[in-house]
């Protein structure tokens, strides 16, 4: 008998290099598969096919025995048992020792992991599925940037060619996001040109600046604009009215209401009055004419 262990893509493949090993055709053999293999997914957890082919060679004749003879010598698959010497015992004595070698020896059943596996290889982990991450599309936040970078320079030049026709020619604009707040600069030698009586003229600048970069930008944009350090100046501006006109209402008993004013500009005075106990702050009216007005608590 006659054995081999042949690979493959597939199985047929794998029969067909077992029997060109053997020199024997299909009806001559027996075919065992070991293993029918795997095509893995983009080449990973690929497997070739496995099998094990078995030809009965009978030895009665002399050409038999010579074909026999030129037959390439199996080979041993990885964990067969060797053959095994039998003595059988008899009454008379011990009989002549004869070669048993099974007729289809099996691979090896897995061993089962047990007690004692177990205690040489410590306890089991068990592999806890882990669900598969979305993947990231990093070219999807490049277009949104530039889109938002687009929409950004549009509005700048739109800033900067609107106070150049008011007769700021030298004006440069500059700006900075913050998430959603963008914010531009500008910088002028005729910065109260730009600026007008108490902020109006820039106020209406903001304005249209706002409507003209939600206009551009695929999302929504909370815009200011700045002259110099005005806005720093004149939140602090605020907040010395705000006491002081506090202070009025208190002494006088009487509501204070203030000049109009953009609701920015209400909210630092609602803010800077907020942890006073002695006040109280609402607004009336309707834009553009909407103010402020304190009066005492009750």
């Amino acid at each position: 008998m006659i054995q081999t262990v042949a690979t493959g893509t597939t199985v047929d493949e794998a029969v067909s290099n077992a029997l060109a090993k053997l020199g024997l055709t299909r009806d001559q053999v027996k075919i065992e598969i070991i293993d029918e293999g795997k095509k893995g997914f983009l080449g990973f957890g690929a497997r070739e096919a496995s099998v094990r082919v078995t030809a009965e060679v009978v030895s009665t004749e002399p050409e038999a025995a010579s074909v026999a003879a030129k037959v390439e010598p199996a080979e041993e698959a990885p964990g067969e048992p060797e053959a095994i010497p039998l003595e059988p015992i008899t009454s008379e004595g011990p009989a002549s020792t004869e070669t048993v070698q099974p007729e289809n020896p099996a691979a090896p059943d897995p061993v089962p992991l047990g007690k004692n596996e177990d205690e040489e290889k410590g306890p089991v982990v068990p592999v806890v599925p882990v669900e598969p991450l979305e993947p990231v599309r990093p070219e999807e936040s490049d277009e949104e940037q530039r889109d938002l970078d687009e929409a950004i320079g549009m509005t700048a030049g739109y800033l900067k060619s609107v106070v150049r026709e008011m007769g700021a020619e030298d004006a440069e604009v500059f700006h900075a996001l913050d998430g959603k707040n963008l914010e531009f600069r500008l910088e002028s030698e005729k910065a109260a040109l730009l600026i007008g009586k108490r902020g109006q003229t820039l106020n209406a600048l903001q304005q249209l600046v706002q409507v003209v970069a939600n206009n551009y930008a695929k999302q929504f944009l909370v815009v200011s604009v700045d002259v110099g350090d005005y806005r720093a100046k004149r939140a602090e501006t605020l907040k010395m009215l705000a006491e002081r006109k506090a202070d009025q209402a208190v002494r006088t008993g009487a509501r204070v209401a203030l000049e109009p004013m953009p609701s920015s500009e209400r909210k630092i005075i609602h803010h800077a009055l907020s942890e006073r106990f002695d006040v109280d702050t609402h607004s009336e009216g309707k834009e553009p004419h909407r103010h402020l007005v304190i009066e005492p608590h009750k």
